[in-house]
């Protein structure tokens, strides 16, 4: 477990189908107000698929498409937000992204995401630089093994910011199809499956004492399931979730 002491949150973002922005998202989240609603044209082996989805013209209709609207509108945020950053017109803010698990669906392609963030500005309105360091694609537990990099490079004095994010989009019709082919989609045919959503989330991680923390960072841990999930009904077994004891014993 990492214990990075004074790392500190300095700037988030959000965009999701219930709002563009952090505090409108949380709002209608606290609201109660539902994201899902049945796809007008997609019908899975379960019946009609439930998603959560931005429904705007506006919005390309790609997995890749609709992954950089909402990156795009998360990392704007942030940088307008971040104080005292300056410095970043010169010197490029190190970014590392959180993907997507290759396999179910067109994959997203880091460099071509970091593209559609040219142009964004910092709260001077000076133009902020963005450096791609790298990308994990570890699916739901990709946003922590990305945090573990970005600990690392923060504490040992690499990198002064951190821009981290996470990104996905899962109702294109390609990936929609995928999730059907496999009976992943919440329905009559699977009660365990999921209910296909799109969203994006950042946060600018920092040692530099200028920026005024949202919040510091006390530790982080990951580790591998050795069995993540095992089909109790073929094989009589069950996972032991020894992956999860690791992290809690680190």
């Amino acid at each position: 477990m990492n214990s990075p002491g004074p790392v500190r949150a300095a700037a988030l973002g959000m965009a999701c189908p219930l709002g563009l922005r952090l505090r409108p998202a949380l709002a209608a989240i606290h609201a109660g107000i539902s994201p899902f609603f049945d796809h007008e044209t997609f019908v899975g082996p379960g019946g009609p698929a439930r998603v959560a989805m931005l429904d705007d013209p506006r919005v390309p209709t790609t997995r890749h498409g609709r992954a950089a609207f909402f990156l795009r509108h998360a990392v704007a945020e942030s940088l307008a937000s971040l104080a005292a950053a300056d410095d970043l017109a010169q010197r490029p803010l190190a970014c590392i992204l959180a993907l997507p698990q290759p396999g179910l669906g067109p994959q997203l392609d880091p460099a071509a995401l970091m593209r559609e963030l040219e142009g964004l500005t910092l709260a001077s309105g000076l133009p902020a630089k963005l450096r791609l360091h790298g990308a994990v694609t570890e699916g739901r537990a990709g946003i922590f093994a990305a945090l573990e990099t970005a600990l690392a490079l923060l504490t040992l004095g690499r990198e002064p910011l951190i821009l981290l994010a996470g990104v996905d989009s899962l109702v294109d019709d390609e990936t929609l199809h995928a999730l059907a082919d496999r009976n992943l989609l919440m329905g009559r045919s699977n009660f365990d499956g999921v209910f296909p959503g799109e969203g994006a989330g950042c946060v600018v991680l920092t040692v530099d004492p200028r920026q005024r923390p949202l919040a510091y960072l006390l530790a982080n841990a990951v580790a591998r399931e050795p069995e993540p999930f095992v089909d109790v009904a073929a094989t009589g077994k069950i996972s032991g979730a020894q992956g999860l004891a690791a992290v809690f014993a680190s």
